[in-house]
């Protein structure tokens, strides 16, 4: 089973997207959970490498199971990020130029290729005292 980490980085009305390269749709940054982490200490991890920053891990708000077709399957933990003042500039970590594509701010009222694709919707209403709320993907 693969673990993940994600965040949700939101500032001025807009969100952190990134889009890795040979995909054609937008997702959130992180990633892989390594064997010897914590997820929250993963989405340090993940970020930093990703973007260069340093992550304030607020609330965990989404779970995320997604079943693939051949039988494995996946979790995603979505945090949300509390300093998303600090992304805004270039960005620019160790694995940008191996993994992503593109990394861009888009306003929340136009989020329209993300995936998982229950994010477009959710992402609108988020608060640091939102629920966790659980998703599974077949």
């Amino acid at each position: 089973m693969k673990v993940a980490s994600r965040a949700i980085i939101i500032h001025d009305g807009k969100i952190l997207l990134v889009r890795h390269k040979g995909r054609d749709f937008y997702a959130l940054p992180g990633g892989k959970v390594d064997a010897e982490e914590d997820i929250r200490s993963a989405m340090v991890r993940e970020i930093k490498e990703e973007l260069n920053r340093d992550a304030q891990v607020g609330n965990l708000v989404f779970v995320h199971e997604f079943r693939y077709k051949e039988g494995s399957h996946s979790l995603e933990f979505f945090f949300l990020i509390e300093n998303g003042e600090d992304f805004v500039g270039e960005l620019n970590g160790t694995h940008t130029e191996i993994e992503l594509a593109e990394i861009k701010w888009i306003p929340l009222s136009e989020v329209k290729n993300l995936k998982p694709s229950f994010l477009i919707d959710k992402i609108q209403t988020l608060s640091a005292n939102s629920p966790i709320e659980y998703y599974s993907t077949a």
